[in-house]
Formats: structure tokens, C-alpha cells, sequence
């Protein structure tokens, strides 16, 4: 007799349970007799004896055909069996694990074959394939040059995966400066800005990279330095900063000398690029015409 091991209350009864039927041999499967009677179905052959088991006493003739069932069901008996919770004693053949694992492989195997009849079809699109290059224009203000922090913001692109294709240093005029301004500075303060971008040299720098423009603005950080370095307004207010790695949360002094400058369009770096590079240059892996006159520009 087995006795139930499950988690009862204090003080309850263990409740009996019957032993369970043996196992047959050749099919590793419960036979269809009773168990309390322990008979072997027709053809199964019993499991082989364990020790110990009253198999391993001397041989005996059986005095009858109950005794010799009794021997039987006892040899066939897991003694392991008898301490395993419930919930293990499921009966799995190999045979249903072979069956499992078929119905398994024919289901990727039909998936395969589904998913490539859909693409014979045109149902479904490859995936779409690795961004292109993209060219922007950073431009360091005189404010950046002027200070010795030029080399650092370079680092700082390269650090950021983009690869300067072109580089000029030069002084604006006031007549470049407003034809350079004219588009992207509103009217306001058109005036001051022609006067500080033409208040000492400017660092250009052709910048290429997968999305450049968009991360070029984000490493810019926002127009005002303030606003990216977090500051306290003058009603006590504390404003959390913004972009405080930007280049000029960490080199911009205010609005207008705030280190660097950078193409918000694609039709912006476009023009900006072609009045700073000339032609040729806007398009990833173009090489424009008087690289020599730039060059010497740049030695100047």
C-alpha cells in the first residue's frame, strides 16, 4: 500500500491510496489488469527484477496461480514509485515522444514552405536595406575657433561614428557672412550675426554618416546653452538641462556664441554646402571640382 505524501492539515489522516499496476517490459506501459490483482496483460513480458525484490529469494514453485501473480507483480513493481509525487507518475512511451517531435519538424517544415510560397507570391517584402550615407555641413563659430576648442568638437564627431570628408578654416567676410545667413537667420538679428560670424575664423566641416543631418543637430544640442546645460530662472525655478553632452551645452557661452552651427534640412546643407565646398560635394561619395583652390584657401 502507498501512502499519499500531498501537504494535508494538521492533525488529519493519511489517506491510503492502492499501489499502482506494474509495468510491462516490452511497452513500458501500465497493463489493463486491476491493481489490486497485479496480473501482467496477455503477451507482456515483466519488467526485470530489482533489487531488493522478492525475486532475489530462492526459487519456489508456486503453489498456485495467485501465488505465482503475486511474484510477478512484485518483481514488475518500481520501487521508485512509491515516493514520487502524483503529478510524475504520467505514463510517456517513447513512441509518443518520437510521434511529438515528428508533428514538431513537419510544422517548421510547413512554415518553410509557406513562408517561401508567400515570397514567391510578392506578399511579403524583403527587409529594406541599410540606410545610405548622408552628408551635413558643422560649421565652428569664431567664438569655438577662438577659444582652442575646435580640436576638441572634432574628436567628439569622430567619437560619434562620422567621418570628415572635407575640412576649411578661413576668416568670413561681412559679404559671405550675410550671403551664408540669409536663409536661415531671421531678420531680427540678421545684423549682430553678420557681425560675429565675421569677427574672426570659422571652422567648416563636411561631415558624412548615416542620418547625419538629424545627428549632427542632436549631438548641437538645443540653440541656447543655457537650456541644454539646465539652469534657475528668475522666478527661482530650477530647468532640468536638456542635452547636458551637447557640444554647446559644454563649449556655448549664450545664443548667439553658442560654439557650432548645423544644417536643419536637407535643401539647408544642400546650399550650405555648395557655398562653402562649391559643386559636387553634396551627395555621398561625390568629389567636386577645385579641390587645389580650397586647399589653398585653406593654407592661407
Amino acid at each position: 500500500m502507498r501512502v499519499c505524501r500531498c501537504s494535508r492539515p494538521a492533525g488529519s489522516r493519511r489517506r491510503i491510496l492502492p499501489a499502482p499496476p506494474p509495468r510491462c517490459r516490452s511497452c513500458w506501459a501500465r497493463c489493463s489488469s486491476s491493481p489490486r490483482t497485479g496480473l501482467l496483460a496477455a503477451g507482456c513480458l515483466p519488467a526485470p527484477p530489482r533489487s531488493p525484490s522478492p525475486c532475489s529469494a530462492p526459487a519456489a514453485t508456486p503453489a498456485s496461480a495467485e501465488t505465482s501473480a503475486e511474484v510477478l507483480a512484485a518483481c514488475s513493481r518500481d520501487p521508485t514509485a512509491e515516493t514520487q509525487p502524483p503529478r510524475l507518475r504520467h505514463d510517456v512511451s517513447r513512441g509518443a515522444w518520437r510521434g511529438l517531435l515528428h508533428r514538431v519538424s513537419l510544422c517548421v517544415a510547413g512554415a518553410a514552405r509557406q513562408w517561401a510560397a508567400l515570397g514567391e507570391g510578392g506578399q511579403w517584402a524583403p527587409p529594406a536595406p541599410p540606410p545610405s550615407p548622408e552628408r551635413t555641413l558643422a560649421l565652428l563659430k569664431p567664438d569655438c575657433v577662438a577659444s582652442g576648442a575646435a580640436g576638441e568638437v572634432e574628436a567628439l564627431i569622430a567619437e560619434h561614428g562620422f567621418e570628415v570628408v572635407r575640412r576649411r578654416r578661413w576668416r568670413m567676410g561681412e559679404g559671405e557672412a550675410a550671403a551664408f545667413l540669409q536663409a536661415s537667420c531671421s531678420s531680427r538679428f540678421f545684423s549682430e550675426m553678420v557681425s560675429f560670424y565675421a569677427s574672426g575664423e570659422v571652422v567648416a566641416l563636411l561631415l558624412q554618416r548615416a542620418g547625419a543631418i538629424g545627428a549632427w543637430r542632436e549631438l548641437l544640442g538645443p540653440g541656447d546653452p543655457a537650456a541644454a546645460r539646465g539652469y534657475t530662472d528668475r522666478h527661482g525655478r530650477v530647468r532640468r538641462p536638456k542635452a547636458p553632452r551637447s557640444v554647446r551645452a559644454r563649449w556655448g557661452r549664450d545664443k548667439q556664441a553658442n560654439a557650432a552651427h548645423g544644417s536643419d534640412s536637407e535643401e539647408a546643407a544642400g546650399r550650405e554646402i555648395r557655398f562653402v565646398f562649391g559643386e559636387g560635394w553634396v551627395e555621398a561619395g561625390g568629389a567636386g571640382e577645385g579641390a587645389s583652390e580650397l586647399e589653398q584657401q585653406a593654407a592661407r
